[in-house]
């Protein structure tokens, strides 16, 4: 016995370490990992906030995780620090999901070693370790779903707090449809465990209860954004999804790659997990009650996740801390197999997942310094009533054009209308004159439609940052087709503002001047060299061209 306790605290300190580890790893890649296209769209939410919800503003999606981000949004002074600290506040999310992994599997009976090991073998998983910090809805959601898998374990589950999981649960799909994986499995947890018990009733109650604290949610949700109206919001949390659900994976084939990546980069964990699992199924008559309602809930929940139409490396993150709940039960076997080894093996498994780290460093090769750069390059040219575009979102904190969020689906639509001779979805963008256009691989991907609207119409001033203006050549008459209503000013090709002279539709004009949107004849007048008329407002230094090729800012975002 005493051997055993020696060999418990053992691993207790190692296990420690491990996790503090690892929790110093994610703060550091929250900090310095590349962002996924997703992550500005969902950062960029909360400038909707004030503007309001389902009524100025109508989302695709439910929204609640846009006031979770609100925070980041209010405290960055520009974008690239708003969705800093927004990723900040997903790694403290994490930490709270870790806590609830040791705190669920206490419920079910656990010790502190296995319990401590569940959430060791939580953070062995790469896919955890490099998707949970996204500024995405799903890990807000796997907090709610964490939570009312705790409450439904607590030993003494009174009425109360089976309404209060409903509600979380409920939150959760408030969050992001796909929540409704866990609504499921928790729905079909509360009623499983009391057919087990046979007790048919008391399952028939409390899933009532969990149903009616889920519609509370719903309910107060869509009251909150449109009073009265309230049934408009349900409408469109119900029916824009299904669509999504039913035809979204078709714009990108081979996504069961991802299914394989993260079973491939997570052998070990995964097997510890699966093999759990299973052992607990072998092992049901000796499940308690918190044992069955986890095991059933997460066999659902792995089943819908691993079978989603669009299973994005980030997905998995919504399994992953369920399974690892199981994790224990292959040692433990062992142990019951061979009680020689005591709780050795716990101490040998930590060790090899020690090796983990390995990957981990590897993914701070995975930077996001050039986004960063460019982020404020591109913000840096812009007002506060400006508009931008780059079918991204990157700059949060700054007016989007509306219709431009070009993923492959939008792409599709665009390219084909533009084989019938319908552009209209390229001018609605171009109506909200925008000033600066982010060069990224999705505007390349339209380039050859754009380009006709971009190249009497912008400078390249940043290595993937475009402005509105015009490069004029002395003595020769320059078309500039203006698309943004603004003062301009001439500027030397180092940045340098020059007051010269200059002829805009045959009248001559100095100094800063304001020009409406439309087709002008410019030429310098005073026999000036090549200048560039360019927005007045232009703060930081550039050269013309700049000095390096734009950056590829999104390089193997799932692959890497």
């Amino acid at each position: 016995m005493a051997s055993d306790n020696r060999v418990s605290a053992i691993f207790r300190i190692g296990a420690s370490a491990f996790i503090a580890l690892k929790v110093i790893t994610l703060a550091l890649l929250a900090h310095n990992t590349l962002y996924v296209m997703d992550e500005f769209q969902q950062g960029g939410y909360a400038k909707h906030i004030a503007a309001g919800f389902y009524q100025a503003f109508y989302p695709l999606k439910t929204i609640l995780f846009a006031y979770f981000y609100w925070p980041a949004y209010e405290l960055g002074e520009t974008s690239a620090q708003a969705m800093l600290i927004a990723r900040y506040q997903t790694a403290l999310l994490a930490v709270a999901i870790l806590g609830l992994v040791y705190l669920v599997s206490r419920n079910m009976g656990r010790d502190k070693v296995e319990a401590l090991f569940a959430v060791c073998v939580t953070l062995a998983f790469s896919t955890f370790m490099e998707r949970v910090f996204r500024v995405r809805s799903e890990p807000l959601a796997l907090f709610f779903a964490m939570t009312v898998l705790w409450l439904l374990t607590l030993e003494k589950k009174t009425r109360w707090k089976v309404l209060w999981a409903g509600a979380l649960s409920g939150a959760a799909f408030l969050t992001t449809q796909k929540a409704v994986y866990f609504n499921v499995a928790f729905g079909l947890a509360i009623i499983g465990e009391g057919a087990i018990r046979k007790a048919y009733k008391d399952a028939i109650v409390r899933s009532a209860i969990y149903t009616s604290g889920w519609l509370a949610a719903v309910a107060v949700y869509s009251i909150y954004f449109r009073g009265a109206e309230f049934a408009d919001v349900i409408r469109r949390i119900f029916t824009a999804p299904m669509r999504l659900a039913a035809h979204g994976g078709e714009y990108y084939p081979n996504l069961a790659e991802f299914i394989y990546q993260t079973l491939y980069r997570n052998v070990l964990p995964y097997g510890l997990c699966f093999a759990g699992v299973a052992i607990a199924f072998a092992k049901r008559k000796s499940l308690t009650p918190s044992g069955w309602t986890a095991l059933i809930a997460t066999t659902v929940i792995t089943v819908l996740v691993f079978r989603h139409n669009q299973p994005w490396p980030y997905v998995f993150i919504m399994a992953i801390p369920f399974l690892a709940l199981f994790s224990a039960e292959a040692p433990k076997a062992l142990i019951d197999i061979r009680p020689n080894v005591m709780r050795w093996v716990f101490v040998a498994l930590l060790v090899v997942l020690y090796f983990s780290f390995e990957r981990n460093i590897g993914y701070f090769g995975n930077s996001n310094v050039a986004q960063n750069r460019v982020s404020m390059e591109a913000e840096s040219l812009l007002g506060p009533d400006d508009y931008y575009c780059d079918g991204v979102g990157m700059l949060v904190k700054k007016r989007f054009t509306a219709g431009a969020w070009w993923d492959a689906r939008a792409i599709k639509g665009i390219a084909d209308d533009a084989t019938r001779g319908d552009f209209s979805k390229i001018e609605k963008v171009f109506s909200f004159e925008p000033k600066v256009w982010v060069l990224n691989y999705r505007v390349q991907k339209l380039m050859s439609l754009l380009r006709p609207y971009l190249e009497k119409s912008y400078v390249r001033i940043y290595p993937n940052a475009l402005v509105s203006g015009a490069s004029l050549a002395s003595g020769k008459e320059t078309i500039f087709v203006n698309r943004w209503k603004g003062a301009y000013r001439l500027y030397s090709a180092n940045g340098e503002k020059v007051i010269s002279p200059v002829y805009i539709d045959g009248e001559l004009v100095e100094g800063p001047f304001l020009l409406e949107v439309g087709e002008r004849t410019l030429r310098l007048g005073g026999g000036a060299g090549g200048l560039y008329l360019l927005p007045e407002d232009i703060g930081g230094r550039f050269t013309i061209p700049p000095g390096s090729r734009p950056f590829y800012l999104f390089p193997k975002v799932y692959n890497y």
